[in-house]
């Protein structure tokens, strides 16, 4: 059987299914579009369920697809069974009432045996119990002996699974699967040994499914008008049949990643120890982190955002186990991407910002993680003298809510330390925190919500907004919150939120932030730290720093100028970006979503590649010319129609009344916006992108800076080029030119390091072979040294075995609290019988570790580098015996 990469496996696979009449369609995203009762894509079929239930008609009557699939149902068995994983590839064939099950079981067969060159001896199938035609079209078509065809029942070989008896209501049918045979040495040994046995030796490839069936309230099956075809085969389990290997994560995609893992982590890689199992789930992992970071899926504390950091935080945490102490997720990317990129060439584009999001979220993890675990340790070592096997739910929420463990975290570790959570226990912590937040809360919206509206209502229809005239006005105090009521008064030191008549504070809306500033008389002075407009009302949020301030009292509301100036350039900015954007990027481009602070601009466009460094330097440009042109910037009150008319633009679902703002910038662009902004582009000052990045798929970001804020940047990067300067003993005309001359200098001093450590290493080969023992004519080299790598050792044995005696040699060294050992076998020696494998992995237990190998050169690794003369003395042991 010829051996097949994953990418030539997913390219037969379309390839095939194409000439056979089938559209290949792009793999849709992790996260389902328009289907909420999924948190991700997890088979092929799932972007087809409208066509399926004959809700919506197919663009191609047959599609074939390879789908990105997530699923984390069995999440705790990833790395240690042959074939879990959290992101996998799903290959697909699909009709809908075009052909049915001749055709799918015949080119099933084809491409397996024909394309692929499986040997028939290889597969055997199964079909549902009463599915009788399937049976027979196995036998009688394809011709596959009766012992090769199992009927199963409808919990195996129905979909969905048991649906006849269970359900759900709704499209279903038998299915068939073919499985593939891996031989009797994988096998319990069992003569009743078949695909209805859990060892490895059966595998399933392919599960073809024949929906045909709308199955009724009453269990019924009545027959489906249109006869439907959802075929599915995991990529990854295919390859590994392809490549004779029992393991997904022997697969050619997995073992670079897995490799790096190891180089990462500073651990010798065995797939049957406990540390091999960690290293493949975290290559699992970061290929799953990759891909959901490349969709602009950010990891959070709900929903799919969840789901994402729980998967990096049991990466991060078997690292952890490992130990590795600092970030080194991220640093896999580059490794994922490689393997990845011919079947997803956009994540070559997205490999920096898929970086950024695994590199701050473990950042995050791990700033925490420390304290965490301690304190779990501390309290385990106090239950287990009193052999308390439950450990508390309130001690598991506390390290949720202070140290950010999520409970899947602290279970799995209880579960490796004997111990069970509490759950009720959990749960009623949680809830008696949800309590007193809701007590205690600032936050405007959930005071609002917990005062009775109707209340405020009753004196007060809205807040009137006059801050498009004036930055300072006397106002009304018409109601003041604290502690979720409304009060008559609050003194010094009280946390309030205060609603007034009017106000020229502008209250968060709009991506615009809300002002700050002061609300004060002669005798009373409220700092405002946020305002928040809610509903119709605009809430000004703060402390009472003077006085007492009293409901139906008039003060004077002063908006901090300078801040909400700095506001007003950033979001006129925004807009003047945004025609660069349409200009250069193309008429397509959307606002999404922005962001307006006083320090920097965001701004979300609808956009499907990135923006090149040409693009970018074109845009910042045309944003920069605009405002030097100084532009007038109009604002009109019109309705939203006569606003249309005119070309104003409306995006990202902002719901707009009869009569709407417009905001023009003269000649330049018309926007319904409620925000502040400047009235001539002059006053923006300058114009500078920080950033620009996907955010989700189709989606990407603009982070941009200006005035004031692009002043303080420049200034902080020139001081950078002077620090470097200042150096590199240089003037920054002449910095390119010393640091290229600085480099090739160290290039040149590394050549000759290398060159003399080759040298030095030689040298000590001699000088181990002057003082080795004889035995019997052979050589025994037995030697520790400090701190040397793995390549110095291994050009030591080299050089050794180079000597024309029989030589055998053991050299073992410490570095970074590990023990590292190399036993090399002159080949003659190897020849007669010795093995370095079985001699180094008896060798490995008294350091901690393991080892493996070939005959005549093996590695160990272990924890305890504080035995490394103990491993020695085994090993001359060992060695005199066998000679």
């Amino acid at each position: 059987m010829k051996t097949d990469t994953l990418d030539s496996v997913r390219r037969k696979f379309l390839s095939f299914f194409e000439s056979k009449g089938h559209t290949t369609m792009p793999s849709a995203p992790l996260v389902p579009e328009n289907d909420q009762t999924l948190l991700f894509t997890g088979a092929g079929m799932n972007p087809f369920k409208e066509y399926y239930m004959g809700k919506t008609k197919p663009p191609f009557p047959r599609i074939t697809t390879v789908q990105k699939c997530m699923r984390t149902v069995d999440i705790e068995k990833v790395g240690r069974t042959a074939a879990h994983h959290t992101f996998f590839e799903m290959l697909g064939n699909f009709t809908f009432g075009d052909y049915f099950k001749r055709e799918t079981i015949a080119w099933a067969w084809e491409f397996l045996l024909k394309e692929l060159k499986i040997p028939e001896s290889k597969l055997i199938v199964s079909v549902y119990k009463d599915d009788q035609e399937s049976y027979d079209i196995w036998l009688k078509e394809i011709m596959l002996p009766p012992e090769k065809i199992f009927k199963l029942g409808a919990k195996d070989n129905f979909w969905p699974s048991n649906a006849p008896l269970e359900g759900p209501n709704g499209p279903c049918g038998p299915c068939s699967e073919i499985f593939y045979d891996f031989g009797k040495e994988h096998g319990c040994g069992l003569p009743t040994c078949s695909i209805e046995c859990d060892c490895n030796r059966f595998v399933e490839i392919w599960n073809l499914v024949f929906t045909q069936f709308d199955r009724q309230e009453d269990g019924s099956l009545n027959p489906l008008p249109q006869k439907n075809i959802d075929t599915g085969m995991g990529l990854e389990r295919l390859a590994a049949v392809m490549q004779n290997v029992i393991s997904n994560f022997e697969i050619d995609i997995f073992k670079p990643i897995i490799k790096e893992t190891a180089l990462l982590l500073k651990v010798e890689y065995d797939s049957d120890q406990e540390e091999g199992a960690r290293i493949k789930r975290i290559a699992d992992h970061a290929r799953a982190l990759v891909f959901t970071s490349s969709e602009g899926l950010l990891p959070s504390n709900e929903g799919r955002g969840y789901v994402v950091r729980r998967i990096l935080r049991r990466a991060a945490r078997d690292g952890r186990t490992l130990g590795m102490k600092e970030p080194f997720i991220y640093k896999l990317v580059p490794t994922v991407i490689s393997v990845m990129k011919e079947g997803y060439p956009d994540l070559v584009d997205k490999e920096n910002h898929i970086t950024r999001i695994i590199k701050s979220e473990e950042s995050k993890f791990l700033e925490t993680v420390e304290q965490g675990m301690a304190l779990l340790d501390e309290i385990i070592n106090k239950l287990l003298p009193q052999n308390i096997k439950l450990f508390p739910g309130d001690e598991a929420f506390k390290l949720y809510d202070t140290y950010g463990f999520p409970m899947d975290l602290t279970e799995s570790i209880l579960r490796e330390r004997g111990f069970k959570l509490d759950l009720q226990g959990y749960e009623n912590a949680m809830k008696n925190q949800r309590t007193r937040s809701r007590a205690s809360s600032q936050i405007a919206q959930k005071i609002f919500a917990e005062t009775p509206i109707s209340e405020v209502k009753s004196f007060l229809k809205e807040t009137k907004f006059v801050g498009y005239e004036v930055t300072e006005s006397p106002v009304k105090i018409v109601a003041i919150l604290s502690g979720g009521k409304l009060v008559p008064d609050a003194a010094k030191g009280t946390e309030v939120s205060l609603i007034t008549e009017k106000t020229p504070f502008y209250g968060e809306s709009g991506g615009q932030a809300g002002d700050t500033g002061i609300i004060k008389s002669d005798t009373v002075e409220i700092s405002v730290t946020d305002t928040q407009h809610i509903e119709d009302y605009i809430i000004h949020i703060g402390k009472v720093k003077k006085g007492t301030v009293k409901a139906g009292e008039v003060l004077t509301a002063v908006v901090n100028s300078a801040r909400r100036k700095s506001i007003a350039r950033n979001h006129t900015a925004t807009h003047i970006l945004q025609n660069a954007l349409r200009t250069i990027a193309g008429e397509h481009i959307e606002q999404s979503g922005s962001l307006v602070e006083p320090e920097r601009l965001r701004f979300d466009f609808a956009h499907f590649n990135p923006l090149s460094p040409d693009e970018l330097k074109l845009i910042e440009d045309r944003v920069n010319d605009k405002i030097m042109e100084g532009l007038s910037v109009n604002t009109r009150l019109l309705t939203l129609d006569e606003a249309k008319k005119q070309g104003a633009l409306a995006f990202f679902g902002d719901k707009y009344g009869e009569n709407v703002r417009m905001v023009e910038v003269s000649g330049l662009s018309k926007e319904l916006c409620g925000g502040t902004h400047v009235s001539n582009t002059g006053e923006i000052g300058m114009f500078k992108i920080i950033s620009e990045a996907s955010i989700a798929s189709g989606t990407r970001r603009i982070e941009a800076v200006t005035g004031t804020g692009a002043i303080k940047l420049f200034r902080e990067e020139e001081q950078v080029l002077k620090d470097i300067t200042g150096l590199l003993e240089t003037v920054p005309s002449k910095a390119i030119a010393k640091t290229k001359t600085m480099l090739a200098e160290i290039k040149t001093l590394r050549q000759e390091t290398s060159k003399y450590c080759q040298q030095n290493n030689q040298e000590l080969a001699k000088e181990f072979l002057a003082r080795a023992q004889d035995v019997k004519g052979v050589k025994i080299v037995a030697e520790i040294l400090p701190d040397k790598t793995v390549d110095d050792m291994r050009l030591m044995s080299d050089s050794l075995m180079n000597n024309p005696s029989p030589v055998i040699a053991f050299i073992g060294t410490e570095a970074n609290k590990r023990a590292t050992i190399i036993l090399a076998i002159s080949p003659k020696l190897a020849e007669k019988g010795l093995d370095a494998v079985g001699i180094i992995k008896e060798v490995a237990v008294t350091i901690g570790g393991s080892g493996g190998g070939r005959k005549d050169f093996a590695q160990a690794g272990g924890k305890e580098p504080g035995k490394l003369k103990d491993a020695r003395d085994q090993f001359l042991k060992i060695i005199q015996t066998k000679l």
